[in-house]
Parts: C-alpha cells; sequence; structure tokens
C-alpha cells in the first residue's frame, strides 16, 4: 500500500473511534433530542470506494456528504443528501494521463431514530448514482467521460448535542451507483464507497 494510502487507512480507523467514543459518551449528555422542522447536515472524512471503468482506481480518497430537510416526527426524517467520494493522480498510459475518479450520490434519504430520546440513527436512500473521470493527457488534452445510473445510500450515524439544536454526528455511510455505460468506452462503469467521518447537524 503507499503511503498515501496508508494514512487515508490510520485516518478511516482514527475516525472510526472517535465515533465509537462519541457514541459511548452521549449516554450521559443532559442536552434533549430535539427534532422538528427543518435541518440540514454537513461532514467530511475518508473514503474506501470500489470503482470500476477503463481509467478507473479503486483505493482510499476524500469523502463528504451535505443534507437538507425536515422532521416529520420526531423519530423521522425525509432529506435530499449528496454524498461524494474522490481519488485522484492515477497514471494510466505512456502519456502520463492524470485521471481524478468520482463517485456521487443525490438521493431522497429517510432518516430514522429507533429510540426519539437518542441520537443513534440509521438512514437509507435511493436517487442518482454518477461516476465521472477527469483524464488530462498530454497528447490528447482533457476529457471528462462519465456515468449516470441508479443510486443508493445506506448508514449509520449519532447526532451528539453540543447545543439544543446542533450536533456533532460521527457517521458512516456506503452509497455507490448501478452498472451503466461511460462514454468512450463499452466498458460497464460501476462503483460503490464506504464512507466514515464527523460531520454537523443543525436542527
Amino acid at each position: 500500500m503507499s503511503s498515501a494510502g496508508s494514512r487515508m487507512a490510520s485516518s478511516v480507523v482514527c475516525i472510526s473511534v472517535v465515533t465509537f467514543a462519541c457514541a459511548t459518551s452521549s449516554r450521559a449528555q443532559a442536552l434533549p433530542q430535539f427534532r422538528d422542522g427543518f435541518m440540514m447536515s454537513g461532514g467530511i472524512g475518508a473514503g474506501v470506494a470500489s470503482v470500476q471503468c477503463a481509467v478507473c482506481k479503486s483505493g482510499a480518497g476524500a469523502a463528504a456528504y451535505v443534507r437538507l430537510g425536515g422532521a416529520l416526527r420526531r423519530d423521522l426524517i425525509l432529506a435530499g443528501e449528496v454524498s461524494r467520494w474522490r481519488k485522484s493522480g492515477a497514471v494510466t498510459s505512456e502519456s502520463q494521463s492524470d485521471v481524478r475518479v468520482q463517485l456521487s450520490t443525490l438521493a431522497m434519504v429517510a432518516q430514522w431514530y429507533p429510540h426519539v430520546e437518542r441520537g443513534f440513527f440509521v438512514d437509507a436512500g435511493a436517487g442518482l448514482g454518477i461516476l465521472e473521470t477527469r483524464i488530462a493527457d498530454r497528447v490528447t488534452g482533457t476529457r471528462y467521460p462519465s456515468s449516470h445510473s441508479a443510486g443508493y445510500q445506506l448508514g449509520v450515524g449519532y447526532d451528539y448535542r453540543v447545543k439544543r439544536t446542533l450536533s456533532i454526528t460521527p457517521y458512516a455511510t456506503v452509497f455507490g451507483a448501478a452498472p451503466s455505460h461511460m462514454a468512450e468506452s463499452s466498458k460497464s462503469a460501476y462503483g460503490n464507497a464506504l464512507q466514515i467521518g464527523l460531520g454537523l447537524t443543525q436542527h
């Protein structure tokens, strides 16, 4: 594994430990789990993806999400979410092409809290999956082949209240795009990613 990959793997492990610690210590928090009306959330973390296309390279990269929605009731939030994983720097030919690969989903997500008085939640969603590439070649110039297909996501997290309407949210999410075809290639293109990180949630 490359040094960059090792550092990313170490980051994933560290974030996992933080996630577990926050979820455990949250049992003792005094602030109530208040969920009503509009909410927004965003976070960054480490991601490990398996992607398939003519120039794609799987592995560790940066990941992030943004979510906007509202509470239908105290234990259920419906939201729109964008999740994204990115990896760059792959060399694919003698002309030293630099390839950036990006996997994204744009989904409607249901976020459910099994116990309304606690911050633990699970979420699931479906929508659009996008696998994009940017190929910067010294000979042929820059090209942007991409594919669009059905997208999905499944995740878990915990809202650790720091204020009445503000939480730190450790999370883990799996998201991906179903098989499709990318421009300039007859090879099937698809992918899925595991994202682990920390977010901020405004309730």
